[in-house]
């Protein structure tokens, strides 16, 4: 086993020249990656981070911000990654659990530590850096959780999971050398991040948006006709849905499609289909506390769209009831992940790492993380998902799963993003409601709410529908529910 390092630097020597990342009018080579790597240590030295420090990474994609973090970990120190999208709490928060004195970020933020704008720093003159640590068991990373509920937690994974599980995903994906990632996820976000390892550890070339949104990915598809495009439902949806050129860009070069988060609605995988005829799409599951869970290759996609996918490569899923026990064939409960991937705790939050990684007792001195997903798995293995043990709305003395209803409503061809959510109700016990974005002015709510009566039943009808310009999102990009259900209620009950 090797460190994050020490896999960055021997990929450096093998991909020499070639272009690691590229964003508008800026490649930087793997060489030059490595020598920015090492002024950044040089330059965090000075300000002085050493072995064991955290270091709060603040910052957007670029880059500068991949050189840092290999920075960090040639001093031994710790990154701690915090999304620019979250609200100052977040932030303010991990600063205060993790102890952090140092951080790297775009812009100066008025915090109560050391910032660091990371630049090239061409002109830092060399000095010595201490010893490489070689532990690839310790702490790589702390990646903040961008819930839209309470405050994040930091999951921690070690150098050792980071680097096998994404020889096991570049191996599984089919990734070649001369493949050029489009990455229309922030590192903030655990398939960004994931992505991320792909160029450091894998010697992927990466393309990075030169703006941000689907103006930006449009730009960077057509200047640097990317093979690979990485992204999330709520990306793919804005960018088929919303205002772009997509429909105008030549998608031909693209070759594979990947996608993980919430589920991919029907209508946005027969869209990406049609505009990227070229390309196969994978879909995966996956949490921040498990690196990848499940994946779905393309052939088995076009007969079993609503599937999340099978195990990757060590790992196991098991199904389990409320009581603990294994759950019976196609029998729905939460889902739990074990094997390769599972994290090494919560940063400062024993209480929630023990109700999330347990013990396995299949696998004496081995652990699993339970998930806290719906689901089932068929005579394949392949793992269906069903919704949130949190996300149960109790509607009319029936249980509904918000996220089928999701699903179901964006078969309407009317919307762009949509969200349900549910309030309190003096009959119904919770009403569910419904926010949209419409894809078109012209009738979106007489057609929305026709084709719900005919494809939902009666507790999974929303009462109410709210037509919103933005669907509000978390740090990972997420649909931010607490944000839709705050909505509603400051609106009232009234149909």
């Amino acid at each position: 086993m090797t460190t994050g390092w020490q896999r960055f630097e021997r990929t450096a020597m093998r991909r020499g020249a070639a272009p690691a990342i590229i964003q508008g009018g800026v490649a930087v080579s793997f060489t030059a990656l490595h020598a920015m790597a090492l002024r950044q240590a040089q330059a965090l030295q000075a300000r002085g981070v050493r072995a064991g420090d955290r270091v709060v990474v603040f910052a957007e994609n670029a880059p500068e911000v991949a050189a840092a973090i290999a920075a960090i970990w040639r001093l031994g120190a710790l990154p701690v990654i915090v999304s620019t999208a979250g609200p100052p709490s977040h932030l303010a928060a991990a600063l205060e659990l993790t102890g952090a004195r140092h951080a790297v970020c775009s812009a100066a933020p008025p915090i109560p530590v050391d910032v660091f704008i990371p630049d090239s720093c061409s002109d830092r003159p060399a000095t010595a850096l201490p010893p490489l640590t070689t532990d690839s068991e310790a702490p790589a990373s702390v990646l903040f959780t961008s819930g839209s509920t309470g405050q994040p937690k930091g999951v921690v994974q070690s150098h050792a999971t980071l680097t096998s599980c994404c020889g096991t995903l570049f191996d599984l994906f089919g990734l070649k050398p001369d493949d050029r990632l489009l990455c229309g996820v922030p590192w903030s976000h655990d398939y960004g991040w994931g992505q991320l390892h792909f160029t450091l550890f894998g010697g992927l070339g990466m393309v990075l948006p030169e703006v941000p949104g689907v103006i930006g990915l449009c730009a960077a598809i057509a200047r640097h006709r990317p093979t690979v495009f990485a992204g999330v439902p709520s990306l793919f949806a804005a960018l088929l849905f919303g205002v772009s050129a997509i429909r105008g860009t030549d998608t031909s070069p693209l070759r594979l499609i990947t996608s993980t988060g919430s589920a991919m609605p029907l209508a946005v995988i027969e869209a990406l289909r049609e505009t990227f005829p070229n390309a196969a799409l994978r879909l995966n599951y996956g949490l921040t506390e498990t690196y990848r869970s499940a994946s779905l290759p393309p052939h088995l996609l076009r007969d079993r769209p609503a599937a999340a996918g099978k195990a990757v490569p060590g790992v196991e899923l098991r199904i389990v009831r409320p009581d603990g026990t294994p759950a019976s064939l196609g029998e729905a409960g939460e889902v739990v992940h074990c094997g390769a991937g599972v994290f090494s705790h919560y940063y400062g939050n024993p209480e929630a790492t023990a109700r999330t990684r347990r013990p396995d007792p299949f696998n004496p001195g081995g652990f699993r993380v339970h998930t806290g997903d719906l689901g089932r798995l068929d005579a394949d293995g392949i793992l269906y998902l069903s919704g949130r043990i949190d996300r149960q709305i109790k509607s009319m003395g029936v249980r509904v799963s918000p996220d089928e209803v999701e699903s179901l409503l964006f078969g309407s061809g009317v919307v762009a993003a949509v969200a349900v959510s549910s309030i309190p109700h003096d009959i119904m016990g919770e009403m569910v409601v419904c926010a949209y974005v419409p894809c078109q002015d012209e009738d979106s709510l007489v057609t929305l709410k026709a084709h719900a009566r005919k494809v939902l039943s009666q507790p999974m009808l929303p009462r109410l529908f709210m037509r919103i310009d933005t669907m509000p999102r978390t740090g990972g990009g997420k649909t931010d529910h607490g944000a839709v259900r705050a909505m509603f209620l400051r609106q009232g009950q009234t149909p």
